[in-house]
C-alpha cells in the first residue's frame, strides 16, 4: 500500500504558469511531493505547470482535475525551504514591479 506524504493545509495565493496562461491560484494544501490548487479551471490531467515561489520556479504536473481544483506532483520534490515558504503563505514574486500582478506593493498580492 502506498501512503502519500502529510499535506499541510494552507490558503495562500500563488502565480502559476499553465497552458500558456499566467494566473493566480490558491494553494489548498501542500507537501514536498505535491499540492492541491484551486482556481485553474483550464488545467487538465497531464498538463505541465510552473509555480512562482518568491521568484523561484517550481515545476509540476497535474495528476487530476475536478470542480475547479487540481492535484499536482512537484518535479522534483520541493526542498524544505520552498515547502516552508508555501506553508507560511510567502508565495508571491520578490520583484516589487510584478508583485500582485501589476500592483507595485507586495501587500497588494
Amino acid at each position: 500500500m502506498h501512503y502519500r506524504q502529510f499535506r499541510y493545509p494552507t490558503d495562500s495565493q500563488i502565480p502559476v504558469q499553465a497552458g500558456g496562461m499566467r494566473k493566480r491560484a490558491t494553494v489548498v494544501n501542500v507537501s514536498r511531493s505535491g499540492a492541491r490548487l484551486r482556481g485553474l479551471d483550464h488545467v487538465k490531467r497531464g498538463d505541465k505547470l510552473q509555480l512562482d515561489v518568491l521568484s523561484n520556479p517550481v515545476d509540476a504536473v497535474a495528476l487530476w482535475a475536478s470542480s475547479g481544483e487540481i492535484g499536482i506532483a512537484f518535479r522534483p520534490a520541493l526542498s524544505e525551504r520552498i515547502l516552508t515558504l508555501l506553508r507560511q503563505g510567502h508565495c508571491g514574486p520578490q520583484n516589487k514591479e510584478t508583485a500582485g500582478f501589476g500592483h507595485p506593493y507586495p501587500e497588494m498580492h
